[in-house]
This record gives structure tokens, sequence and C-alpha cells, in this order.
């Protein structure tokens, strides 16, 4: 999520009295990690996924289900049963901005071995297990009322972290002043306003609002015009939360001033220097997916990312557009039953420098004009591919993985979770967006009103939890047998 930290907050008077302290000193520690860090390679790539969850209980009787209000108490229970006692617990859990809510993680992070992929489910699984273990009676955890599932990959060097950044960033919308400095014309909670490789430079066609003072200041430390309107935009903000006993704090060694200010610009992409004093190396975060009902499902989207920047890592892959067309994107994105009805940019030739992957055309390898570098798809073209327009990103991914040493049993969870995308991008099966909207729809008690009274919102999370549990099927959202591994011969279409 970014940071949270515990302490005696301020009021929002005090607050915004202390706006400038923080980011003043935001900037000074963001100059300290990077001086320090900057010239850092060749570390492992890692990576690891974030699942909110939120504490409900069920009212059987009443046909009521509300928001229990003891994330507190439960956080501390997981953490005391588990990395308290055993710092290489499985999980983690953190806080998460409501009291009723938890945040869970793997306990260490992944590693770039294929086998790995077999272990996030069972993971998943564990989280969700331990949580529900120390709820009360009719308590349980959800995910389907959650807002993001993060995923953060960490690079080998901040020119890699930089890269991955930017082409993740046109992915994203395809999976959804008075008294003040300056009028800002996007909510912290939106799509990335600035690539910051050299490559995604002359895409950069948004105005950008910045903070000259911190831009200039940062350009006179060194950091390259990029990275430094990157930050003096993300600091035209003020902090929302400080702590009394946060506010003074050795720059040299503390980075909380500008993780205040960082982490509450919520973007569908996160670019994240290393802590100060650790061994972490640069980090980008993949944000705009939702929280889906099962295990499998948030595996799925998981696997599917990471085995996405695998293969823009491996082949140098393109998927660069302006960045007005992915503001144009996410738009598309957000209107009812996008990814069967929507149309949206995506760039035609993706395999830049010559770097063919199966399904690339030669002919997309040519050069051509800026116009004719993206055009309007469907998500099922951009995922799944038309032949002659798009190769698509599932078939590249099995090119990919019919190259690499894969293991049957790994093999097979692969390609049961990218059926899973492969069917939900053709509308096969459901979005869980789409198939909730279809159960109030069909709910007895419906009037057609819009309105959702405490017995509808009762049986649908009643039923997301049965789901969930793998108490309940639900084929038009996960097929037939969704849990199942197909067999292990490498030619089964998907």
């Amino acid at each position: 999520m970014g940071l949270l930290s515990q302490g005696s907050p301020l009021s929002w008077e005090e607050t915004r009295r202390h706006a400038e302290h923080v980011r003043k000193h935001g900037i000074l520690q963001f100059l300290h990690i990077y001086r320090a860090l900057r010239d850092r390679h060749k570390d492992v790539l890692k990576w690891g996924d974030e699942v909110e969850y939120m504490l409900v209980k069920f009212d059987h009787e009443n046909k009521k289900v509300r928001l229990v209000l003891s994330g507190e108490e439960v956080l501390q229970t997981l953490q005391d049963k588990g990395e308290k006692i055993n710092p290489n617990h499985p999980t983690l859990w953190r806080p998460e901005y409501g009291s009723y809510m938890i945040e869970g993680t793997p306990g260490q992070p992944y590693g770039g071995t294929m086998s790995e992929f077999n272990t996030v489910q069972d993971n998943m699984r564990k989280r969700r297990q331990e949580a529900a273990s120390v709820l009360k009676e009719n308590e349980a955890v959800c995910t389907q009322l959650s807002f993001l599932h993060q995923v953060t990959f960490q690079a080998c060097s901040i020119s890699e972290a930089r890269y991955l950044y930017d082409q993740l960033a046109t992915i994203c919308p395809i999976v959804p002043l008075k008294n003040n400095h300056y009028r800002i014309s996007k909510s912290r909670y939106d799509s990335i306003d600035s690539y910051l490789s050299e490559c995604g430079e002359k895409y950069n066609d948004i105005d950008l609002t910045i903070d000259k003072d911190i831009y200039e200041h940062l350009i006179k430390e060194g950091i390259d015009h990029l990275l430094a309107q990157h930050i003096a935009h993300l600091f035209i903000r003020d902090p929302l939360t400080l702590f009394e006993e946060k506010i003074h704090l050795d720059d040299a060694n503390e980075s909380d001033h500008f993780e205040n200010i960082q982490s509450t610009n919520w973007q569908t992409m996160r670019f994240k220097p290393p802590p100060p004093n650790s061994d972490i190396g640069w980090r980008v975060e993949f944000r705009p997916m939702e929280v889906q009902l099962t295990d499998f499902e948030n595996s799925a989207y998981v696997v599917f990312v990471v085995l996405l920047t695998r293969v823009i890592l491996s082949y140098k892959l393109d998927f660069l557009i302006p960045l007005s067309k992915v503001d144009e994107n996410m738009k598309v994105a957000q209107k009812r039953d996008a990814v069967r009805q929507g149309m949206f940019y995506f760039r035609k030739d993706i395999c830049k420098g010559g770097n063919v992957v199966d399904g690339c055309s030669s002919a997309q390898n040519g050069t051509g004009t800026d116009t004719e570098e993206y055009t309007l798809m469907s998500i099922d073209t951009i995922i799944n591919g038309k032949e002659g327009i798009f190769p698509g990103l599932i078939p590249i991914l099995n090119s990919y993985l019919e190259n690499m040493e894969v293991d049957v049993d790994t093999r097979c969870t692969i390609l049961n979770y990218l059926k899973l995308i492969k069917k939900r991008a053709s509308g096969e099966l459901m979005t869980v967006a789409r198939w909730m909207r279809e159960f109030i729809a069909q709910h007895p008690d419906y009037k057609q009103d819009s309105v959702i009274t405490d017995e509808m919102n009762y049986s649908l999370i009643w039923k997301c939890n049965q789901i969930a549990q793998g108490q309940a099927e639900c084929p038009e959202l996960l097929g037939v047998g969704f849990n199942k591994k197909p067999s292990g011969n490498k030619t089964d279409p998907l």
C-alpha cells in the first residue's frame, strides 16, 4: 500500500501548516536515496503481490452483512502468531487505511524461477485461511469488496525499473482552487502523467503541473529531466496525514516525508526507490487491478502480469503510445462491459529493434509515421490476438514459455491461469463486475430502481464468500472445474 505509521495524528489544519516542511524534507530524503543507490545494478529479479482484505460479519437471522472494525486487533493477532515468532513465516500482514481492512503479502519475495508460479495460489490460500482462523463466529474476510490488487517488481537497475514502469503503464487500462498553489486536473487516484525512460519521452504529450522550485532543485542536484519532473509533479500535493512524532527526522536515514507524498499518489503505476539502509532494490508497482473473488483468479492475474514483465524485458517489447491515449483508454475501461464493448488504443508494432516473437510479422517491424504506431483494438484482440492485426499477448507469452525450461506441473498451472484470462477477454467468461451486476439484476427483490436492500447485499456477499471458500460453483465466472489442472501436453490449446 505504501507508508502507514502509528502515532499521534495531527489535525488537518496542523498537518497543512507542516506541508511545506514535509515536501522540503521529502525531496532531501529522495536525494539521499538516489545518490546512495543510483549506480546499484544486477539485483536479482524479485516480485510479490499485495491483497487487501475487508472484514465482514454475517447476520444470518436478519439477512444483513456489516463491516467489522477490528482490523487492528486481527492484525496484531496475525503478526503475533506469524512473523514475530518466525522471521521466515510464509505470510506477512500489514495495516490498511480502514479499521475494517488488513493487507496480506508473501512472507518473502518470489524469485526469477518459473516454478515459483506454482506457489502463488497456495500462498494466497494460506493468507485467507490464516486471517479466517482468528475471526469470530459469522465473520469472514472478503476480497470482492476491496479496491486494489498490486504486484511489485524489483528490477536489476534504476534504468530497467524506469523502462518497465513505462511499458506496463500502457497495459494498465486493459486489465482498470481557492487558497491552493496549483490547479490540478487529476485526482490522486488516476493514471500516470509522465513516462520515465528515455524511449518514452516523446510520448509525454500531457501538460504536466510541477513544482518548479522542486524541479530546479532536483536538476541542480544531478537528477535528469524525466525523473525530476516526475518527482516535482508528485510533490505538488499536500500530505494527507502527519504524526506529531514524525515531523523532525534524519533525512539521511529515513524516508517518511518522501513516502508521505509518494504513497498518497495512488496512480496506476508507482516508481519506488529503495528504502534507506536496506538490501531492497529499485522497484515498480503495477496497481490498476481489482481484487477478484477467489485465490485462483488473483493468482491468475498476478502470474499473467509477472510473465508479461519477463517477456517485455527478454524481448525488449515496446508497448508505448502517447499518454493522452492511455488516458482515453482509462476512461473507456471504466465504462460498463468495457471488456466486450470497449475499443482501446494499442501499439501495432511491439517488436522494436528486430526482436521477433512468434506472431510478430516482419511487416510489423517496418518504419511508420507516428499516426501509424497505434490503432483501436478490442480487449479480445489485445489479449488473444487477431490475424493480420495483432499477435496477442497470450500467444506471445506461450511463445516465450515454449522457449523456456518449465516443469510439467508449473506449465499446467500457468496454462490454467492463462485460460481464465483468455476466456475473460473473449467474453466467454464473465468479469466479476458483470457477474455481480447480473446477480443483483436477477435477485427476486430487485425492483429495477438501483436500490440495493440489506437482504440483497447479504445475498450477494454471502454468495461471494461461498465461491471464495470453494463451497459454491460459479461456471459463468470461473468455468467448469476451474481449479483442476489440464494435462501437461504443451500442444493443449488455450
